[in-house]
């Protein structure tokens, strides 16, 4: 051949502000393997930016365009390829990935859809399947009409002017990791980590267990492969090396699906990587999966990545035998979480466990009993989330109607954007949107409605840093989160305040969903005022937990003094007067520690939050929390009372964005702030003081020897923004 098949390969993303983006780590793993093969006859080039790869399409059309197929990147890449065929019609178009469901029509409805300009879809494993594509292209001499009249292997195409889909022949023998050399290692990454991208890790591909909320429940994926331990290593060194000659987070998004499922050899990478982590701050994990199955390796492990990411994670998903059963998962035991609870309390470590509301069988009761489940072994605060129905999932596909299934559309934060890759053409708006289940026939849209509003409550009295120590404390006397946010909700309209402002949070809740058509999108983005409103975060469009949170936190005490008469209220009923009194201590104590002391309708700004206070305190609180409050508060009394800074940290930082933000609508004003606060520019933080001096924070906390203040709050986010 006189010249090399040129290919540009990419993993697409949206810059938008607030999108942390990643390496295209799949497709410079499909380039390394590939290269294996044809680096004499192929001419591979990686891209993250889609304007970067239009730019090289219009200066040098390559023969083949390869793009990877992900929830958040679905409406961008059919875009870039619909351009590419503009440019030039026989360039040969290829897509793969999570959102191409490989035993379904999902591929045959995506090639034969003209909209799309596809002409292969990878359907089995990437890197073979796309080796496939570059050996047939090879074979026929780039004659596209040819190439597309061939079944290939581990893939589908669409041949030219038909209607008609050919499936290749499906690969049953993947490659292992061992066969597809380290893209870090060849290099094929710097240019991304040089711009600041986070680093993924793979060690293991695939899923031994078939959940069917999962693309990877497939089973063509059940087998296991390996990345040998020796060049785990070797690219963590690399990685870190590369992180710190351009100064950026030591961040690593660890993508294994199942870590800690190898075992041994997994507590050996997971020790190294700790020991890594201790000497150079390097890797701060930032996102994870455990391994299902508890073995005599999972506690330490999980303790590792715990120090790591700041907290200990685990993903159970629901706790309801039935729902366990219908969507083919498996939990660790019940015993297994209690020790982990123990294990975590023992050393201070937020414990959180992913539970999704939707699966198949779900109902408001079954789900709220996994939530007190958990709340009675120690995990205070679940994270919440709503089932997708992810177009590769079974439970979108056959459980859809088995379940009688309805979703509705929302947008994916910061997964939107205004491109213009054709001098002819105007301006196109792109959002990706997520498919959300709001009803089946085991629960309705108003049951949707109710744990929404139990994450908000959530949030505010847990995450935020509220209630922390109060529901602590009666957590130990059998009261739980649980109990409280459902005596919160049982209550509401015994309050106008605190009905009005749970009513505002379900009309937003309804509203952040566009559409149960997602065809109808494009249409609708053309309104300018609801681009601007997507595009800004504004109007409906923000995190409503987070902006209706920081409303009653700073604003509106009155809400928060109706929580507290509804606490009270119960608590009273449940307790001994003794517990009943060290309950109001608790309380007090808790209240004396919010930014903000008493406000009724004024925004947050400076005349409202004092830098500093001083607080005498008459009893050693700090003990008897570490001993989980055992005993009464009484035997902790002091000798004499004590005096104890608390200051705001970055206290002039949040000051100056209140008056930058000023013209905000009020929910989004304080969406904003609390994402400041997330970000560590406001926390109230002790600093005891025996000597009569004051301290700085930096000072107190490295005496103390703990973890810095900016590090705590990078890798602790949920440990509480209000204290």
């Amino acid at each position: 051949m006189s010249s090399k098949l040129l290919i540009y390969l990419a993993d697409l993303d949206h810059f938008a502000p607030g999108n942390r983006v990643s390496v295209p780590y799949s497709v410079a793993s499909i380039k390394s393997y590939c290269d294996n093969f044809f680096s004499n006859e192929t001419d591979i080039k990686l891209f993250k930016n889609a304007d970067k790869l239009m730019k090289a399409v219009t200066d040098k059309k390559p023969h083949v365009v390869g793009l990877s197929y992900y929830m958040w990147n679905e409406k961008l890449t059919q875009y870039v390829l619909r351009c590419c065929k503009k440019i030039d019609p026989n360039i040969i178009t290829v897509i793969g990935g999570p959102s191409v469901a490989r035993d379904s029509d999902t591929y045959k409805n995506i090639l034969l859809d003209p909209n799309n300009a596809v002409d292969a879809i990878v359907l089995d494993q990437g890197e073979k399947s796309f080796k496939n594509i570059i050996k047939t292209i090879l074979t026929y001499g780039k004659d596209k009409k040819k190439c597309l009249s061939h079944e290939i292997e581990g893939c589908a195409v669409r041949p030219i002017n038909s209607k008609t889909i050919l499936r290749g022949e499906f690969i049953r023998h993947k490659v292992g990791l061992g066969e597809i050399p380290s893209p870090y290692l060849k290099g094929y990454l710097d240019e991304f980590l040089a711009d600041g991208m986070m680093a993924t890790f793979e060690t293991v591909r695939g899923c031994p267990y078939a959940c069917t909320f999962c693309g990877a429940g497939d089973p063509f994926y059940n087998k296991l492969i390996i990345r040998e331990e020796d060049v785990v290593y070797e690219e963590l060194s690399y990685i870190r090396k590369k992180i710190e000659e351009h100064g950026h987070a030591p961040e690593l998004d660890l993508i294994d699906t199942n870590f800690g499922i190898l075992k041994d050899r997994d507590l050996r990478i997971i020790t190294h990587m700790l020991k890594m982590f201790r000497k150079t701050d390097f890797p701060q994990i930032t996102g994870f999966a455990i391994t299902k199955n508890q073995t005599k390796e999972t506690l330490p492990i999980m303790k590792a990545i715990a120090e790591m990411s700041g907290n200990m994670t685990f993903a159970l998903q629901t706790l309801t035998e039935e729902v366990l059963i219908n969507s083919k998962r498996k939990n660790i035991s019940l015993e297994a979480m209690r020790e982990l609870a123990d294990f975590a309390r023992k050393h201070s470590l937020p414990m959180l466990a992913d539970a999704i509301f939707g699966l198949p069988g779900e109902t408001y009761s079954s789900y709220m009993e996994t939530l007190s489940k958990l709340a009675n072994i120690g995990v205070k605060t679940p994270e919440i989330y709503q089932l997708r129905l992810l177009s590769d999932s079974e439970v979108a596909q056959g459980q859809r109607t088995e379940f009688n299934y309805k979703g509705m559309f929302r947008p994916i934060a910061n997964r939107m954007g205004e491109y213009n890759f054709l001098k002819n053409e105007k301006p196109v708006r792109i959002l990706e949107l997520e498919e959300i289940a709001t009803s089946s026939k085991s629960f309705t849209f108003e049951d949707y409605l109710k744990i929404r509003e139990y994450s908000l409550l959530l949030t505010i009295f847990l995450r935020e840093g509220t209630f922390t120590d109060t529901v602590n404390y009666l957590a130990t006397k059998g009261i739980t989160i649980t109990d409280l946010i459902t005596e919160v909700q049982i209550n509401k309209n015994s309050s106008p305040v605190l009905s009005k402002f749970l009513n505002d949070y379900r009309s937003y809740a309804e509203n952040e969903f566009l559409t149960d058509d997602s065809t109808k999108v494009e249409e609708m983005i053309e309104d300018d005022d609801l681009w601007k409103q997507l595009s800004g975060g504004e109007g409906r469009f923000f995190k409503l937990n987070f902006g209706f949170a920081g409303y009653c936190l700073f604003e509106n005490f009155d809400i928060l003094k109706t929580f507290e008469k509804i606490f009270d209220n119960y608590v009273s009923k449940k307790l001994s007067g003794s517990d009943v009194m060290d309950y109001r201590e608790i309380l007090e104590y808790d209240k004396r520690h919010w930014l903000v002391q008493n406000n009724k309708g004024v925004r947050l700004n400076k005349d409202n939050v004092p830098e500093k206070i001083i607080i005498n305190e008459n009893y050693d609180y700090d003990t008897w929390k570490e001993s989980n409050f055992k005993g009464p508060l009484s035997t902790y009394r002091l000798k004499s009372p004590r005096k104890r800074f608390y200051i705001v940290t970055h206290y002039k930082t949040l000051i100056d964005w209140t008056r930058k933000l000023s013209d905000m609508e009020t929910y989004r004003y304080y969406e904003r702030i609390i994402y400041l606060m997330f970000k560590g520019f406001a926390r109230r933080r002790s600093i005891p003081n025996n000597t009569g001096q004051e301290q700085s924070i930096n000072d107190h906390v490295k005496q103390e020897g703990t973890i810095d203040d900016n590090k705590l709050t990078a890798q602790q986010p949920n440990e509480g923004l209000v204290k």
